[in-house]
């Protein structure tokens, strides 16, 4: 017997929401970044692409370029896009600068965005925030106790969202990651969580190809919650939208 779309839906959805955990590792990335200059090109406010070897610094939101002996450090407002090997990913990360109204703080300014997919209607895009530090104190004994003990631990957090861009370039945001890492004295560890904002916009922007892309994520253990994961998916709508 034929299964309903709506019963292949309801399976589905269930794999959609599943709470993705991310390998929890000892130590995360995030205040590691790889300073490994790879190779890649500058493109500057004037069109003139320069190439050379690229070091992304995304704690800070600065690009260095080498080239020769040279060296040049850019922020987002210096240049319109970028583009580097990346060794994690196995790919090549390609960046642009563009103009976002942060709707929690209320102010607008050029940022970074990391193309994950860029297609003729839509682009699934990831805005990188700084690094941010927090300095935290910690009692490790009681206060009657002759070994009191005050030590300095800090805090570092970053966020990672991902929006769908339509083509009159609004950004529509549908994943938050957000990573901790701790510093403390005795110990070091690191929390990662990854947070669904809009779960509709994938069917908004993918249309009637959307329950076919959510038994091939479910058929292939794809999370929608994983960047890496989401590149395959959407690599997948490509072709069934012939684009």
């Amino acid at each position: 017997m034929k299964k309903t779309l709506s019963a292949v839906l309801s399976t589905c959805v269930l794999y959609f929401f599943v709470v993705d955990t991310c390998g929890q590792d000892t130590k995360s990335a995030i205040i590691r970044y790889d300073t490994a200059a790879r190779a890649g090109f500058v493109t500057l406010n004037d069109g003139t692409d320069v190439q050379g070897r690229i070091v992304f610094n995304d704690n800070d939101g600065i690009v260095t370029l080498f080239n020769g002996d040279e060296s040049k450090s850019f922020n987002a407002r210096e240049i319109l896009k970028f583009q580097l090997y990346g060794r994690e990913t196995g790919r090549e990360r390609v960046f642009y600068s563009m103009e976002y109204d942060d709707p929690d703080t209320g102010f607008k300014d050029v940022q970074f965005f990391e193309i994950l997919k860029e297609l003729k209607s839509f682009a699934v895009v990831v805005k990188i925030d700084r690094i941010k530090t927090e300095a935290r104190k910690r009692v490790l004994m009681p206060a009657s106790s002759p070994l009191l003990v005050d030590r300095s631990n800090k805090k570092f957090t970053q966020t990672q969202t991902v929006f769908f861009m339509d083509t009159n370039g609004k950004f529509e945001p549908f994943l938050k990651i957000l990573e901790k890492e701790f510093d403390g004295a005795l110990l070091d560890w690191n929390e990662k969580h990854n947070r669904f904002i809009d779960t509709s916009l994938f069917e908004k922007y993918t249309g009637e190809h959307y329950p076919k892309l959510l038994s091939f994520a479910k058929q292939n253990r794809l999370s929608f919650k994983r960047k890496d994961d989401l590149v395959v998916i959407l690599d997948h709508y490509e072709q069934l939208a012939g684009q």
